[in-house]
């Protein structure tokens, strides 16, 4: 997983290409939404943990996350499901470029965003031996949790 100041740097430097190479406005605008705006489930989770007590607590999100990230994504069992993040929000958006052709090009843009973010995000999980414990999927998220509640930890990390 990187940091938001990759992802934003990722997002900058990508909407300079596709704007250089297309001059296609909305495409662009597009992407570089769909490079950070992704990680909008992030903020969610947070509140939620919180009991919406910290809305505005921005730097409060980002250390729970750090934390969040080295303890349970790396010691613990854990599975980790953002929904922004999954391949059913992905193909949805997608579906809605193809078949919304008056906003098609900034849908196409998120997505593109979309999934650089999320490929960028995979190599740091892999990084750090994680990969495994985000579910990319509300499917996959919602098997692999059945499973986790008939195992004892043991049963999963041997």
């Amino acid at each position: 997983m990187a940091s938001p100041q990759k992802h934003l740097a990722t997002g900058i430097i990508g909407s300079a290409a596709i704007y250089a190479f297309t001059r296609n406005i909305p495409l662009t605008a597009g992407f570089f939404m769909g490079s950070w705006a992704i990680d909008l489930d992030h903020v969610w989770i947070f509140w939620r943990e919180t009991n919406f007590s910290r809305i505005f607590d921005v730097k409060g999100m980002i250390n729970y996350h750090s934390k969040l990230r080295f303890e349970q994504l790396i010691k613990k069992p854990f599975l980790h499901l953002l929904h922004f993040h999954t391949i059913e929000f992905l193909l949805g958006v997608l579906l809605l470029a193809i078949y919304l052709p008056s906003i098609s090009a900034p849908l196409q843009g998120l997505f593109i965003g979309m999934l650089l973010h999320i490929i960028i995000d995979d190599i740091g999980l892999l990084k750090v031996v994680s990969f495994h414990k985000r579910c990319h999927s509300i499917i996959e998220y919602n098997i692999r949790k059945y499973i986790f509640r008939e195992k004892t930890y043991h049963d999963l990390y041997p």
